[in-house]
């Protein structure tokens, strides 16, 4: 019976293995084995007091037995009983001290657990005791280069274990597993071919065959597409699942092409493939705002969205259609929710929240529907975990405004900042399920930061020590993916007020610098010249590929960029009017049908995409059109030239720009001194004074300037690591006349008669382009992941930019306090955790992969100078950069001065 159940156990034909081991208990009810092997099924149904309830039994049975205790010890880390668990395998250890398998297992539960120290003192014991057993040699390969990311000694180690044994599976697939991780494609993909051979059985070949498939396509592209690298490792992940769960969600939380959706179900009918069911959209403020930041409303009607509304507006009746809710877990929002299943708006409700929803409104909200007699139309309650925006591929936002306000406002009691820090765990929370992975946590002592960190700790370990079901769980996830573990950097925007007041050479960057971007819109103001104003709105998609290619180039180049793309579809234009006989797209439908049949068949086929990539260049001509008449107006590129080389002004040379009457926007040149001020720290008062005298007859409100003096005599900035403004970009060298090109754009400004009044704006051009630089949250990140080979970059920025040193970055990385999630805990050894893992995290080559986030405020500089960095890193890394909202200068300004006020 028991061996039949080890056959069944394999096949995972559960209720099989019951039957027999019910069969082996009749036969004999004191075997040890047969308790064992119920333990064993109790586990992998996740019963764990049962299994656990099973494995005592068994070592009761048979004292000899050791497999049991050493599941028993498994099953009491997996409940978080850390120290029961510890004690049972000490107690095993002192009865079996020469059952290196003992060790082995031990060595992988700590693993697991974080305590890769601890880990691999176990693994090299298990060899000690047994050198023939392969497996604590890929195991301790495993842990050394999860810890060190270095692989010379995981290499030896696993070609150990395959002269032991050289058809260990384990070992074939870390070692081609590392070999990709180092990017060995060609001998990860020989150790793949032989994971083929060895399977055993027909689900372990279709997996191997399966990630050989995927290793060698991934290959081929990359070998085909170098440039794509940073995405093919891990670039945009965020935005892709937020958007694709985003979609499942709409499909009433089915696969999009999915027949057996929920509603057909219930309804009993099939709706037919690939055909979406239609339905309403319901969504309070903040959840519209998730959803417009990625989503435009074709895409919602592609999906099955008829009629999207706000949840608080007035809606009238669609009886006989289901409604998607998607909002915040909130009193009111459920209240709002009970209230139309009362009147019966629709026919089915599909409730999804945009992260958990606390046991007492769930609760409330069953009592309510109960009551109501209406909880029959309720279909579904999901906790989507998607209260976080995604404007770009690797950015996200909190969209918590005024944020760097609120936690320095002096009248912000304990209660509200412990319910604002609550806030951004939650939504944290919900950015690190999106992705699947959880990070080790560093951030900078005694301020929100912190807090934020030890609290994140918390929840994460909370959630993977007590929580039935894990939600970060991925039966996919393999040795790569837990190597890559990515270090998650907490920052204060105390610590680098500059880059917040810079200003911008880069096309994203200037864009919300002077028209701001709000939830992938852009808005801009023109005046006619008759002294009317007329507002335009226009739409950044995800998928426009001119806003991807160059969002990040230095504006130049872009306007070159526009016109060639204008020039190029005037030339396909032209060929397809001229086939079809008509003088412009708009007369398409006149068609000369004399005409060749292929040659309208294209003509007509064309047209769609043509359409729209002209009024896609058309977006971008009038945006750029737009920025080069601001750029006029306030002189943009000198003062951007003057903050580049921020080093070498004087007080003479700031009070010029201060006085100068053609650069007409009084904030610029508060913006200018406040950054000559943050990197001077030598500044007399007398020379402030005059400067200040200045700025106020220059209409200047110094309210944001006297907070930022008190911010830096409180000692609450590091103006050691506080860098001026910095650009991204890398310098082009020099060229042609790169206005030249740019003929169609300067034509159609108000005011320019001839491209001579147009180039005067860029006559430096080529002095424009920005130095490769870092800022100080590039720094510290560098220093966060360990990367010290690049150290030299680093302190070239340090230097210009404030004085500082090659090691200042680091220097403040030490003292940043860390966590582990994953690290198991005992008694108290807090303290000593957090040493070893920040000597893991400065190791060279650690981390390959970063999430950044900002308390108080992030903007696109930064996150564009951390996108440089992790490109030119070899190889590219990948970060995700997030703050509680994305802010420019303005606004941000706007806060200092409230802030000055209430101080």
């Amino acid at each position: 019976y028991l061996r039949k159940a080890n056959l069944f156990t394999e096949k995972k034909d559960l209720e099989e293995v019951s039957s027999l081991l019910d069969q082996a208990h009749k036969a004999d009810s004191e075997n040890a084995e047969t308790f064992f092997q119920q333990g064993q099924v109790h586990f992998l149904k996740q019963e764990f007091e049962a299994a656990s309830n099973d494995y005592k039994r068994a070592a009761e049975l048979d004292p000899d037995f050791v497999y049991p205790r050493i599941q028993l010890g498994v099953v009491q880390f997996k409940v978080g009983k850390i120290e029961e668990a510890m004690a049972t395998f000490d107690e095993a250890m002192k009865k079996f001290p020469t059952r290196s398998d003992l060790y082995n297992y031990y060595g992988e539960v700590l693993a697991e657990q974080g305590g890769y120290d601890s880990a691999i003192g176990a693994f090299e014991k298990a060899i000690e005791l047994d050198s023939t057993n392969p497996l604590p040699y890929v195991n301790q390969a495993i842990s050394l280069f999860q810890t060190s990311g270095q692989p010379d000694r995981a290499l030896t180690l696993i070609r150990e274990a395959l002269k032991v044994d050289p058809e260990c599976e384990l070992a074939v697939a870390a070692l081609s597993q590392i070999y990709l991780q180092m990017g060995m494609f060609e001998e990860s993909l020989a150790m793949l071919r032989r994971a083929v051979d060895l399977a055993k059985s027909e689900e372990e070949m279709i997996s191997a065959i399966t990630f050989r498939e995927t290793t060698a396509a991934q290959f081929r592209f990359m070998k085909e597409h170098p440039e794509l690298l940073s995405k093919m490792m891990g670039g945009g992940i965020l935005r892709q699942r937020q958007i694709a769960s985003l979609v499942r969600m709409l499909h009433l939380n089915s696969e999009p092409n999915s027949t057996d959706s929920s509603y057909a179900a219930t309804e009993s009918k099939s709706n037919g493939a690939g055909v979406p069911i239609w339905k309403v959209l319901v969504f309070d403020s903040f959840c519209r705002d998730v959803v417009s930041t990625v989503l435009r409303v074709n895409d919602l009607r592609d999906n099955g969205v008829t009629v999207h509304m706000l949840l608080e507006s007035q809606r009238s009746s669609i009886s006989d259609v289901p409604a998607v809710y998607f909002v915040q877990p909130t009193t009111e929002n459920i209240k709002r929710i009970v209230d139309d299943i009362v009147r019966d708006l629709y026919e089915l409700y599909y409730v999804n929240f945009s992260t958990s929803l606390p046991r007492t409104l769930l609760e409330d909200f069953a009592v309510q529907t109960t009551a109501s007699g209406t909880s029959h139309q309720i279909a579904q309650v999901y906790d989507q975990y998607l209260n976080f925006l995604c404007p770009e591929e690797n950015m996200f936002s909190l969209h918590f405004p005024n944020t760097f306000e609120a936690i320095h406002n002096p009248s912000m009691t304990d209660t509200a900042m412990g319910a604002l820090i609550d806030r951004i765990v939650t939504a944290l929370f919900s950015v690190l399920l999106t992705l699947k992975t959880i990070p080790t946590i560093c951030a900078p002592r005694g301020n929100a930061a912190e807090m934020v960190a030890t609290r994140l700790d918390a929840k994460l370990r909370e959630h993977i020590m007590n929580s039935r079901h894990n939600l970060f769980a991925d039966s996919a996830e393999d040795i790569v993916t837990q190597s890559r573990r990515p270090v998650l950097v907490l920052l204060d925007r105390d610590l680098d007020l500059s880059s917040m007041l810079t200003h911008s050479w880069t096309y994203q960057a200037l864009i919300h610098d002077l028209y701001d971007i709000q939830l992938n819109q852009v808005s801009i103001v023109q005046d006619d010249g008759s002294g009317r104003t007329s507002k335009r709105s226009y739409d950044i998609n995800t998928n426009d590929a001119f806003w991807e290619s160059n969002a990040m180039l230095l504006f130049p180049e872009v306007a070159i960029n526009i016109d060639d793309a204008s020039n190029a579809f005037k030339r396909e234009a032209d060929e397809i009017t001229r086939m079809g006989g008509v003088k412009s797209l708009d007369e398409v439908g006149d068609l000369n049908m004399g005409a060749s049949t292929k040659q309208l068949q294209r003509a007509i086929t064309t047209l769609p995409e043509l359409t729209a990539r002209k009024a896609n260049i058309d977006m971008h001509m009038n945006i750029a059109t737009s920025l080069l008449e601001m750029i006029k107006e306030r002189q943009l590129d000198v003062l951007f030239q003057m903050e580049e080389q921020l080093g070498r002004q004087t007080k003479a040379t700031i009070l010029e720009a201060i006085n100068d009457p053609e650069k007409k926007n009084p904030q610029d040149k508060l913006r200018l001194f406040a950054l000559y001020m943050l990197a001077n720290d030598g500044l007399r008062p007398g020379d402030i004074e005059e400067c200040e005298a200045a700025l106020k007859l220059a209409g200047c409100d110094l309210a944001s300037l006297e907070y930022i003096r008190k911010l830096r005599s409180l000692n609450k900035m590091n103006a050691s690591i506080t860098s001026p403004a910095l650009g991204t970009g890398t310098s082009a060298g020099p060229s042609g006349d790169l206005l030249g090109k740019f003929s169609s754009i300067s034509n159609r400004l108000a005011g320019f008669t001839d491209s001579s009044s147009l180039g005067s704006i860029f006559s430096n051009v080529r002095n424009l382009l920005p130095s490769r630089k870092q800022l100080p949250v590039t720094c510290l990140v560098e220093s966060a992941m360990g990367n010290r080979a690049n150290a030299g970059g680093l302190g070239a920025g340090l230097r210009s930019a404030a004085g500082g040193s090659s090691s200042t970055a680091a220097r403040m990385f030490e003292d940043f306090v860390h966590f582990d999630p994953k690290q198991a805990r005992r008694g108290n050894l807090a303290g000593s955790n957090a040493n070893a893992l920040r000597g893991s995290l400065a190791a060279d080559g650690a981390a390959q992969e970063a999430i950044v986030f900002v308390v108080g405020g992030g903007n696109y500089v930064e996150y564009q100078n951390l996108m440089e960095f992790a490109q030119r890193s070899t190889p590219c890394k990948h970060i995700v950069y997030g703050s509680t909202d994305i802010v420019n200068a303005s606004s941000f300004l706007a806060q200092l001065s409230r802030l000055n006020e209430t101080s």
